[in-house]
């Protein structure tokens, strides 16, 4: 009798600790504004904002729901030389319905930035508000950039709250 109490406390936690975490799957659609570009040895450096939408196309768990829409914007810093590209951002997604946050930190190495390329990279969850106070993950990236300062991309993440 005791063994069986103690299987059931068990799966009863293992359940209550894998409940909270998943993953998901989403595409986002923005546009570069805002752009500002100096001159630095070998290349430019460029900041400026991303700004857009999101939809979740795919999730396990309940935190992110499939076809939940989101806007977000992001401050980004590029800098762009003969030998190397690396682009940092910081981006806020905001959950249209409920206007909760989640917090981002981007950084790219990989690919260029000039229309008709792209790359993949890493984005970290680093926090957020209301349901999404707590969650940390991570976050691959393929991202193309489109003509007119677009850009498409595809996010897949792995959460924990």
């Amino acid at each position: 009798m005791k063994k069986a109490l103690l299987g059931i406390m068990f799966l009863t936690a293992c359940q209550i600790t894998f409940a909270d975490q998943g993953s998901f799957e989403s595409v986002l659609g923005g546009s570069a504004i805002n752009l500002y570009s100096i001159d630095i040895e070998n290349g430019k450096a460029t900041a400026g904002q991303l700004t857009g939408t999101t939809t979740i196309t795919q999730s396990s768990g309940e935190l992110f729901i499939i076809g939940e829409h989101s806007t977000f914007d992001c401050a980004l810093l590029l800098q762009k030389t003969t030998s190397l590209t690396n682009l940092i951002g910081y981006c806020t997604m905001a959950d249209i319905a409920t206007g909760d946050q989640l917090f981002m930190n981007n950084n790219r190495s990989v690919g260029d930035t000039d229309a008709g390329s792209g790359g993949t990279g890493v984005s970290e969850i680093v926090g957020g508000t209301g349901k999404y106070t707590g969650v940390k993950g991570s976050c691959t990236y393929t991202v193309t950039y489109l003509p007119g300062s677009r850009v498409a991309a595809i996010n897949k993440c792995k959460w924990s709250k």
